[in-house]
This record gives structure tokens, C-alpha cells and sequence, in this order.
């Protein structure tokens, strides 16, 4: 099975600029992301390279308690 036509070489991007609030879609433009990864898994984020936003769930949601919540980019909050 493979992947249909339509999701072929779909990148997450923000939609309308690296701002905040921006939200994250599927874009056939190519970015790169900061993952910072460790042996446990994803830890401190995925973030914009160079600058302070972070993926983030839209309304602060949880994906466990809301299925389809979206994704956007917000600031890091230290700590």
C-alpha cells in the first residue's frame, strides 16, 4: 500500500509566515525543523530553527482528550 498522490512530499509548515500563533499545515514546500530528541523520545520540543517558537496544541488541547486538535507554533516558555 502505498502512499496516495495528494500526501506525496508534504512538509509541516506554518501557514502565513514563522510568526506566533501561526498554525502548522501540510505544504509541499521542504522546511527543516529542531527536533530535540533523546534515548526516552522527543524532549524540550520541535522548534523553528534559530528562534523561540515551539510546536504547540492549539488551545492549549490535549491530543488525548480532543482527536484533531491542530498544531501551531508558539513562544518557549522558559522552564
Amino acid at each position: 500500500m502505498g502512499v496516495p498522490p495528494q500526501w506525496a512530499q508534504l512538509y509541516h509548515s506554518p501557514y502565513g509566515g514563522v510568526h506566533e500563533h501561526a498554525a502548522v499545515v501540510a505544504s509541499p514546500y521542504p522546511v527543516s525543523w529542531n527536533v530535540q530528541q533523546t534515548d526516552e523520545g522527543i524532549r524540550g520540543g520541535i522548534s523553528w530553527p534559530n528562534i523561540d517558537l515551539v510546536f504547540d496544541l492549539a488551545d492549549w488541547g490535549s491530543l488525548s482528550e480532543t482527536p484533531g486538535t491542530k498544531i501551531q507554533l508558539m513562544r518557549l516558555k522558559p522552564g
